[in-house]
């Protein structure tokens, strides 16, 4: 994607952007519930752990997902409040590369984005 912006349109970031615009295609197909539910075999762009939860599960496990993110971002800054800049930096960042990368498919990324800042901050408490 950073090849698109500073090079133009390469055949790879062209791909890119042609799964996401064929993964949110498919959401629109069943918005409400995802199309796990109503199609046998459904294959998504994993490229992007957001939209990829967004087309797969629908906008009610969407919302979820977006609240325990939004959620573990406000434990983060209650327990940690003279770390605020650097504990938003890292949900900016969080949600551009998980728009734009499948992080989701690995369970470091749980661990690393739940417990980390916590543990790591934990002093200041």
């Amino acid at each position: 994607t950073a090849n698109y912006f500073k090079y133009g349109a390469t055949e790879n970031t062209a791909g890119r952007f042609e799964l996401y615009s064929e993964v949110l295609l498919k959401w629109i197909r069943h918005p409400i519930l995802g199309n796990i539910l109503f199609e046998y075999d459904v294959t998504l762009s994993e490229h992007s752990t957001n939209l990829d939860i967004l087309a797969g599960c629908g906008i009610l496990v969407f919302i979820a997902y977006i609240k325990f993110v939004i959620n573990v971002q406000k434990a983060n800054l209650r327990y940690n409040k003279n770390k605020g800049a650097a504990i938003n930096a890292s949900l900016v960042s969080f949600l551009f590369v998980s728009t734009f990368n499948a992080v989701m498919s690995s369970s470091a990324i749980y661990v690393f984005f739940i417990l980390i800042p916590v543990l790591f901050f934990e002093d200041n408490n």
